[in-house]
């Protein structure tokens, strides 16, 4: 079963983060690697967004 995002430990959400960072690399070779992070990180923080809006609603 798949922790959600928000009830992740900040250490927990850095490794997620570096596994984005890896397979944004693979994508996009052009990129810097504080390039790549800021767009992991706004990957995860967009999907903690999306589950904190389903899970209010339901």
């Amino acid at each position: 079963m798949q922790k959600r995002i928000s009830e992740m430990s900040i250490l927990e959400k850095v490794d997620l983060i570096g596994k984005k960072q890896k397979k944004l690399q693979e994508k996009y070779k052009n990129l810097s690697k504080g390039e790549l992070f800021l767009i992991a990180c706004n990957e995860v923080k967009k999907a903690e967004e999306m589950e904190g809006k389903y899970f209010e609603y339901r």
